[in-house]
């Protein structure tokens, strides 16, 4: 990943994690999260994503970020098994795509929908490693 993205990745993932702090549900969040990525086959991991949504959905968003959606997409960007990496960053797209879905007008909607680009790339990025 680009150095400047990674960057900007990594502070609106320390902003988002400050607004959800002491949140015993992000916390829950995000140990399920550090989980994943020690999962395999798919399969398993398939599992495992469906807890991690349905937890992920009792939060609000946290900004223009959907707080799941940002941790997957860290969980993926330190996977090294590309299989595992694009299911998960497939994921994180959904849950980016719901939050944009769910806006309440077309200015939200552009707002968030910078996450989904950003995770659309990425997802692109490793097919292309494939």
């Amino acid at each position: 990943m680009d150095f400047w993205l990674q960057r900007y990745f990594d502070e609106e993932s320390s902003k988002a994690r400050s607004e959800v702090a002491g949140n015993g549900t992000a916390s829950y969040l995000e140990s399920l999260a550090a989980e994943l990525s020690r999962q395999s086959p798919a399969a398993d991991l398939e599992k495992s994503l469906s807890l991690f949504h349905n937890i992920a959905g009792r939060l609000p968003p946290v900004g223009d970020r959907d707080y799941g959606a940002l941790l997957l997409e860290g969980v993926a960007d330190r996977t090294d098994d590309l299989e595992i990496r694009m299911l998960i960053l497939k994921h994180a797209l959904f849950r980016a795509q719901w939050l944009v879905d769910a806006a309440s007008g077309s200015g939200e909607a552009m707002a968030r929908s910078t996450h989904v680009h950003r995770l659309d790339a990425k997802v692109k990025h490793a097919c292309q490693r494939n």
